[in-house]
């Protein structure tokens, strides 16, 4: 009897032998080995068949596929400009490779990529911290992933009131901020009013009203160009309800470890307390737990 065995390669047909043997009832006479020699050059997907055989009481008798050796496609991974940053504003990301051909495929979420993922067609922004994650596919298969990871910092201002001695309010509200190397100058806003400008990163603001809300805002500019404005930040000063203390800090003896939570730090000659606490803050819509 004449038979053909045949293998594909993703759903075509690459390879057929046709060979000859005798059945009977029973068996194969005499057993065939069916040997398909195949060069890969990417991962692929073998399927192998033949004509249906069959006796008396069997059919296909001991035909299988005995081995297989998956090989990885040769093909360089794509190439992420820039390779990934730590900045304040967003970035553009362009994905290249060195195959013209090649079709480019990415996530933005920290799965891996496939022909299912976006597809590169142009630059795009990233303006939130972000791991980008490419693969590459060509002719030869797919490649390795490649993986950036950028970081955009959000720039705000803190806004804490205090008093000074003898005051009987927290008339006064302390603002700092984060200086950038991108900046020279700054200017600070409360209400939308200019009432200060500095080189430093930080700026004091007297004689408010105890009770009402103050917002306030930095703009940072270099060369007389602005260059970025700051998140906003609301204060509000208060009345003291009770006399307060003078914390000398040159003097560690206030920073108490165990008792109310209330932890400290050295730098230099100086020492300043903290306190942790657990709040809730609502980030992109949910609500979150954290200190």
């Amino acid at each position: 009897m004449n038979f053909t065995s045949y293998l594909r390669v993703d759903n075509k047909i690459v390879d057929t032998k046709q060979l000859s043997t005798r059945i009977s009832e029973d068996k194969i006479h005499p057993p065939v080995w069916i040997t398909h020699d195949l060069k890969l050059n990417h991962p692929t997907t073998l399927t192998y068949e033949s004509n249906k055989l069959g006796g008396k009481e069997w059919e296909n008798g001991n035909i299988s596929l005995i081995a297989v050796e998956r090989i990885s496609a040769n093909i360089e991974p794509p190439v992420i400009s820039p390779s990934g940053s730590d900045a304040w504003q967003s970035q553009t990301v362009e994905l290249k490779h060195k195959d013209p051909s090649a079709e480019i495929y990415y996530t933005l979420d920290g799965r891996k990529p496939d022909r299912n993922s976006r597809k590169y067609t142009a630059p795009f922004t990233i303006d939130k911290t972000t791991r980008v994650n490419a693969i590459a596919y060509n002719a030869e298969g797919a490649s390795k992933m490649t993986t950036a990871d950028f970081a955009i910092s959000t720039w705000a201002v803190t806004a804490t009131p205090f008093k000074l001695v003898g005051e009987e309010e927290a008339g006064n509200v302390k603002l700092d901020w984060m200086q950038r190397q991108d900046a020279d100058t700054y200017k600070i806003y409360r209400d939308g009013a200019l009432i200060g400008e500095t080189h430093g990163d930080t700026y004091d603001d007297y004689g408010l009203s105890a009770g009402k809300s103050y917002t306030y805002y930095i703009e940072g500019y270099k060369d007389g160009q602005k260059i970025a404005t700051s998140e906003s930040q609301k204060a509000v000063p208060f009345a003291l309800s009770a006399s307060g203390e003078l914390y000398d800090n040159l003097n560690g003896k206030y920073l108490k470890q165990a008792e109310n939570n209330i932890s400290g730090i050295k730098i230099g000659n100086l020492y300043f307390s903290y306190r942790m606490e657990r709040t809730k803050k609502t980030v992109d819509g949910q609500e979150k737990d954290g200190w």
